[in-house]
């Protein structure tokens, strides 16, 4: 199922083969002069056809093209619960989606820069900014998603979403609006998302969990059609076949990324980073705690700082690989010690009452407590 998310809604959702559909882009995207429409009944329907998506997306202001493939939903033509598909392409086996951005660069003369593994930029400007935004992103991963769930309508249910290609996936997303300035409206950006198909295997494409993370992500993708010129490839996948081996591989990938975002777990010095600038971003410049310095052969990890606050007169020791922690390792230590010590004083007090009452009485003591007996 298609989607143009900048299109009115129409009444009838035609069905098309995969070859009428590619013409469709290729004129829409400025690609026309590469194909050859024909002549006939067949090519005066296709003309048919473009003309109704043209007037469909009649009125729209220019913005930068965003074109998403998305994995693994049950329904392709249900994905959006508050629209319907601008059409249906039959037997769509050769990768529409997929090959697309080879065919713009080549036949616009446009750059291909590869973003992050999900997000691919075609574009004809230089490509600096954006590249330089998404430098460090492994490194901003989880604090770009757990900004979305605080700030979402419901980050309770939220947190139920745990899959990482779910939350790699939606921050890449959330990550570009951050800097849509740098992107013009010649430019175009692919994202290729099989976090869905991910969940399904997971937990059932009926669970509850799956319908949660499709009902977010159609939504925001909805809410990013603001500022972005959306085209949707929805697809359905096979739920027996397995995960494919270059997903396996992004999932081992993505588990190291986490591992490296968890700082929380983390001691200082324990975690490694490949630059300065990256030891910065990922730990907010060791939280204003410490500096990040260079410990090894290409390895830079925060080095903490103790503070010093002028009203309470007193200093604060800082700990962990981001330096976030108040180090309570010197009072822990005072206050292990000294329960130790009350506790082998209050067995010594107890041993010596019990040695003392059970100690022979003296002669004179005893005879007396003998005769009262008598």
């Amino acid at each position: 199922a298609v989607y143009d998310l900048s299109a009115s809604a129409t009444s009838d959702v035609r069905h098309v083969q995969e070859e009428e559909a590619f013409m469709y882009l290729a004129d829409r995207f400025g690609m026309a002069d590469e194909f050859k429409l024909g002549k006939g009944k067949k090519a005066e329907e296709l003309i048919e056809f473009i003309d109704a998506q043209y007037a469909a997306r009649d009125g729209n202001s220019p913005k930068t093209n965003l074109i998403v493939t998305i994995d693994g939903v049950e329904h392709p033509h249900q994905f959006l619960e508050s629209r319907q598909p601008a059409f249906m392409v039959e037997d769509a086996h050769n990768g529409l989606a997929k090959k697309l951005p080879n065919k713009l660069a080549h036949a616009l003369k446009y750059e291909s820069v590869d973003l992050t593994h999900e997000l691919k930029l075609v574009t004809s400007a230089e490509a600096s900014g954006p590249i330089s935004h998404f430098k460090y992103f492994n490194e901003k991963l989880l604090k770009t998603w757990e900004h979305f769930k605080s700030s979402s309508f419901n980050p309770a249910m939220l947190s139920l979403i745990s899959d990482r290609f779910f939350i790699a996936e939606l921050s890449q997303l959330i990550h570009l609006t951050v800097r849509k300035g740098d992107l013009s409206q010649n430019d175009f950006v692919f994202a290729n998302l099989n976090s869905l198909l991910s969940i399904g295997k997971k937990t059932g494409f009926d669970s509850n969990t799956y319908k949660f993370s499709n009902k977010v992500l159609g939504d925001f993708l909805v809410q990013l059609s603001k500022d972005f010129d959306i085209l949707l490839f929805v697809k359905s996948s096979e739920k027996s076949a397995p995960m494919s081996q270059e997903l396996r591989k992004r999932s081992q990938e993505l588990d190291d990324i986490f591992d490296l975002n968890d700082l929380s777990k983390r001691s200082a010095g324990s975690v490694c980073f490949i630059s300065e600038e990256a030891c910065k971003v990922s730990t907010s410049d060791c939280a204003s705690h410490g500096v990040c310095s260079k410990i090894g052969g290409g390895c830079w990890s925060c080095l903490c700082s103790p503070s010093f606050n002028k009203t309470t007169q007193r200093t604060t020791k800082w700990a962990g690989a981001d330096c976030s922690k108040q180090d309570i390792s010197a009072q822990a230590n005072l206050f292990l010690w000294t329960t130790l010590g009350l506790l082998t004083l209050l067995v010594g007090g107890l041993q010596l009452l019990y040695s003392v009452g059970s100690e022979a009485l003296p002669g004179v003591l005893d005879a007396a407590t003998s005769s009262k007996k008598n």
